[in-house]
């Protein structure tokens, strides 16, 4: 049997510890420490950046949808003057029209019609001024020195009709038929409306917002700052660098106007060119995180003098060496305790992701006591595709990889559904260069994700109806596409329109209207009932249902349930005649065969069909199949 180790025999193994062993121990722990901190910060200045950005998104959405809105309310002005052009009633009927179209709306200031002189012909104000004038507005001149038949978005300016700061959307009108310049119609988009819709949102009390044409001339700051409205910004690093490499992300910047580090998130709109800047002072979003890593460095820096110190005092007091290392074990013990003491889980994994150690904060996210799961596997308890994404992370680390980050659901100890971010690093073993450890620090992100999905769909949802906006739309019809193209049979698509709905506007008010889409929207969402079918708003009244896997006879079927339950409401509808209630008319087309267009072709041949359903004289359906 061995002897036990002695006092005698264990000194001379203790003046193997030299000081420059103790120093290269501290440094190690130093560039440790120091590199965990600096990932702390990265990930702490990326959380940042993706909350900007999600208050830059659902900005530039809401403004899409605003800009849309006033466009649509452009367009019904223009058939209304088409209509009513050169009656004695016109001035009448447009203003009673422009007020209605304003008080159904808060995106809307003020809608105006001048003449080919600028003169005021009918607006939305109760009491318009006498005589007023528009000849001297940009927008006015540019309509009248060019032929456009868009809609031009002008600069900001103070609305003469409400004494409120704005924005324009104007249209050049041209007299039917005749091609001539006959005057300008105008919309006012107040900037305190959307100031209003931006105090949802927390940006800091440094933030700044500036939403600028695709130009560069900046509509709207917020803070308000009366210098910049209307100020060309092309000139900066956003439009110079920025947005020539892409029309989404984050950067940061050194602001010349307040000389402060900045974090900027943008996003310039494919719809509209218009381009969003949500910007944080770095030292406010920041501020939390450097205080507490202050502490903590503050910590360590007493922690190093004290094994400094310690190592000095052990070259003076050889005699107290041994008491010095039960000293340095104890100390160790404590930090260990602190450690695992932390809210995140702390795991030891080999390179096949098996536990060789759990921190006990481990019991409360997996419901076990930590010792329990020595010896199990990490992906043990997830889903399927959360376990290959973890499997993926492994072997990427066998591969050479030094780090990597995974996001996944699993349940907890209380039986709820949890999201956690696990970090892996890839660590060596001493003296076995060919095999190495894992250690994962997990956390509990449901908060940040369950906000992070909220976001996500209020930016791709309808605000009246509650179904799937355009841009949505437009993502799910691409992945259908993808889909028949890699094999999917079939795909159909529904185009519907509520018939005669202008008509229902003008006789029962915008409110009513809005409230007659919100229950046509019902019955559409009730009838495409499958996982896969989308159910969107794709402008005004128009409401489109994609049916993946779909024949055209099972779109016939479903356009049939949809009409016949639009028209079993018994909405009143008096111009709709001869039901006297709302109908919807329903165009279907469907694809079986490839083609490189099919997104383009569906909806049109779809939007035919609607077309000549109207020409049948409406509440009826028409079908249509595409071919590539």
């Amino acid at each position: 049997m061995k002897r036990p180790l002695t006092k005698i025999q264990w000194q001379p193994f203790h003046r193997l510890v030299s000081p420059g062993l103790t120093i290269i121990a501290v440094v190690t722990l130093i560039a440790i420490i120091f590199a965990q901190e600096f990932l702390s910060w990265q990930s702490e200045v990326e959380r940042h950046e993706q909350s900007l950005l999600q208050v830059a998104r659902s900005f530039s959405q809401h403004v899409d949808d605003t800009i849309d809105q006033s466009t649509l309310a452009l367009a019904d002005l223009r058939s209304e003057i088409d209509d009513e052009y050169g009656t004695s009633a016109i001035k009448d009927k447009l203003n009673a029209m422009m007020r209605a179209q304003v008080a159904a709306s808060h995106r809307l200031g003020s809608l105006i019609f001048i003449n080919a002189q600028g003169d005021l012909v009918a607006s939305s104000a109760p009491h318009p001024p006498a005589n007023v004038n528009f000849a001297d507005r940009d927008y006015f001149r540019l309509h009248r020195d060019n032929i456009q038949q868009g809609t031009v978005i002008g600069l900001p300016i103070t609305d003469r009709l409400t004494g409120k700061a704005g924005f324009t959307l104007s249209r050049r009108y041209e007299r039917l038929g005749r091609g001539s310049f006959a005057g300008v119609i105008s919309a006012t988009v107040p900037l305190a409306y959307l100031e209003s819709f931006l105090g949802s949102f927390d940006i800091g009390q440094e933030g700044t917002l500036l939403l600028m044409r695709a130009d560069g001339i900046a509509l709207m700051r917020n803070p308000h700052r009366q210098d910049v409205l209307g100020k060309d910004m092309s000139g900066y690093g956003l439009f110079t660098r920025q947005l020539k490499e892409r029309t989404v992300g984050t950067y940061h910047y050194l602001s010349q106007t307040d000389g402060r580090e900045r974090i900027a998130a943008f996003v310039k709109s494919p719809q509209t060119g218009m381009v969003v800047l949500v910007s944080a002072s770095q030292d406010e979003t920041l501020s939390r995180w450097i205080g507490n890593a202050r502490g903590r460095w503050m910590s360590l820096g007493i922690a190093v003098l004290l094994v400094c110190y310690a190592s000095w005092r052990s070259l003076r007091q050889s005699r107290l060496r041994l008491q010095r290392e039960r000293d340095v074990t104890a100390r160790e013990a404590e930090f260990r305790s602190l450690a695992e003491a932390s809210a995140d889980v702390i795991q030891r994994l080999d390179e096949n992701g098996i536990r060789h150690y759990v921190s006990p904060a481990g019991e409360r996210m997996y419901g076990k006591p930590a010792a329990d799961l020595i010896g199990t596997c990490i992906t043990e308890g997830l889903s399927a595709d959360d376990a290959s994404r973890v499997e993926d992370v492994l072997r990427r680390l066998r591969a050479g990889a030094s780090t990597d980050t995974v996001l996944v659901g699993r349940v907890n100890g209380q039986g709820e559904k949890i999201w956690v971010e696990a970090s892996f690093t890839r660590t060596s073993i001493p003296g076995e260069s060919q095999r190495f450890s894992v250690v994962v620090v997990t956390r509990d992100v449901t908060r940040h994700k369950v906000s992070h999905d909220q976001l996500d769909t209020l930016a791709h949802t309808d605000a009246l109806t509650g179904l799937a906006n355009r841009r949505a739309l437009e993502m799910r019809l691409a992945k259908a596409v993808e889909d028949l193209n890699s094999g999917e049979a079939c795909l159909a698509l529904l185009m519907i329109d509520a018939d005669r709905f202008k008509h229902y506007n003008d006789r029962y008010g915008h409110i009513a209207g809005d409230r007659c889409l919100e229950a046509i929207a019902a019955v559409i969402r009730a009838a495409a009932s499958r996982s896969g079918d989308v159910a969107a708003r794709y402008g005004g009244e128009e409401i489109v249902v994609l049916l993946p896997g779909a024949t055209l006879e099972n779109a016939r079927v479903v356009a049939e349930r949809i009409r016949a339950a639009v028209q079993d409401l018994g909405v009143e509808h008096q111009d709709n005649q001869p039901w006297g209630k709302v109908t919807v008319s329903i165009g279907v087309a469907s694809l079986s065969a490839r083609a490189l267009e099919v997104p383009t072709k569906l909806v049109e041949e779809a939007d035919k069909a609607l077309y000549q359903a109207k020409s049948l004289g409406r509440n009826t359906i028409v079908m249509s199949e595409a071919h590539s």
